[in-house]
């Protein structure tokens, strides 16, 4: 009895198919759930974004924090609608390889089929010219009559066992196809859905190019403001440049010993020393960057870092040595990170501001209309530091948030999560 045609499928071959299609599934999920993530993070933002139009909708007063939050609600829908996609594209190509994977199966599955058929045919034609015993016994010793028996059964076992795994991993990959069939038209929906929202938009983008010329005609009054606003930063970063230098230079002067100084004496007052309580801080600050919280509730970033075009007029650009958040009326203001109070100051056109010290990283919270805490405090993780002021210029709430490392700035965005 010729029984080559048993070697032509082996387990390891479906087991290897299994491990990879397993690896692949988890890939995609993974990325999947990033993408997710990120989506739910756009869809918050979008909806604070929404919530801050929604409160000055009424108002027919041109200002260019209204056509910046605007500018932004646009972008992070713009931002949201290509997560979407990517997720498509991910679940698409996934579907691909589902159905190739199954395919696969299914021609392994007709192979298996074909050669148990043989098997049963040779065996069916065997115990036809004789019966079972005789066919046992026409061995040529009673040895190999066992040897042939096992040898059968096992191989019938082993084609049972790989035609039952076939089949369940079809059904499961069929089902799992389904799924992804299932979320890719939810994908779809939600990306027409956005993108139906985003024509809307702007369609408000149009009626605030209104505003753009309302307030193009108001040239000379938006230059005032913008040098008043510039010279304002320039006191600010003065400010935060000296607070950090007196730091460096008492820490090192309360640290250092030489011949003839006095080394029982006060230490330097500019010093805000280290405590138990935050020794740890800066490396804990820096293990932190992308995932501290906002500086207040429901804000929306409406001012990026660096340097920016002006949204009214295209030959001027700005500069910003952090963010600008725009919130609700009032809002709480809150440490993004243990730290110690290093200073509090009032800069003329930037209200009140709360400098932390984290270690060798500094936070620093402008345009406060109140503030709660002393130079000295120690802070902890969510300490309210005060209240965001209203912007004179624009009359919307706007918190400005910098963050330095040592004398280098940092853009507060990367470090936000």
């Amino acid at each position: 009895m010729n029984l080559c045609f048993f070697k032509q499928l082996h387990p390891k071959k479906l087991y290897l198919t299994l491990l990879c299609f397993a690896a692949m599934t988890m890939l995609y999920g993974q990325s999947r759930s990033s993408l997710e993530s990120k989506r739910k993070q756009l869809n918050q933002q979008i909806k604070n974004t929404g919530k801050l139009l929604d409160k000055t909708s009424k108002s027919k007063q041109a200002t260019l924090q209204e056509l910046k939050t605007l500018q932004t609600q646009v972008e992070s829908r713009e931002s949201l609608i290509k997560v979407i996609q990517e997720e498509m594209a991910q679940i698409n190509d996934q579907l691909a390889q589902n159905e190739e994977a199954v395919l696969a199966q299914e021609e392994d599955l007709q192979k298996l089929k074909a050669n148990y058929k043989k098997v049963l045919v040779q065996l069916y034609r065997q115990k036809t010219s004789y019966n079972a015993v005789l066919f046992l016994l026409s061995a040529e010793s009673f040895n190999k009559a066992y040897k042939r028996q096992v040898y059968l059964s096992q191989l019938e076992k082993r084609r049972h066992q790989q035609a039952t795994l076939i089949r369940n991993t079809q059904n499961r990959l069929k089902q799992q196809n389904q799924s992804l069939a299932a979320q890719k038209n939810e994908k779809t929906a939600l990306l027409e859905e956005e993108i139906k929202q985003k024509g809307s938009l702007d369609g408000e983008l149009k009626e605030k190019d209104k505003m753009v010329s309302a307030l193009k005609r108001k040239e000379s009054q938006l230059k005032r403001d913008l040098t008043n606003k510039e010279k304002s930063k320039r006191q600010l970063n003065n400010k935060i440049e000296n607070v950090i230098k007196d730091q460096i230079a008492a820490a090192k002067n309360n640290t250092r010993t030489y011949p003839g100084k006095d080394n029982n004496s006060k230490p330097n007052t500019a010093y805000i020393p280290s405590s138990p309580y935050n020794k740890d801080i800066a490396s804990s600050f820096k293990n932190k960057k992308g995932h501290l919280p906002m500086p207040v509730s429901g804000g929306v970033i409406v001012g990026k870092f660096g340097k920016q075009q002006h949204p009214v007029f295209d030959q001027v650009f700005t500069h910003n040595n952090g963010i600008d958040i725009r919130c609700a009326s009032h809002a709480a203001v809150k440490a993004v990170h243990d730290g110690i109070v290093v200073s509090v100051f009032s800069i003329p056109g930037s209200g009140n501001a709360v400098m932390l010290k984290h270690g060798s990283y500094y936070t620093t919270y402008s345009n406060l209309e109140a503030v709660s805490v002393k130079r000295g405090h120690e802070v902890g993780k969510g300490t309210k530091l005060g209240t965001v002021a209203k912007d004179s210029n624009s009359g919307s709430y706007l918190l400005h948030f910098e963050l330095w490392n040592g004398k280098a700035k940092e853009n507060p965005q990367h470090w936000l999560r």
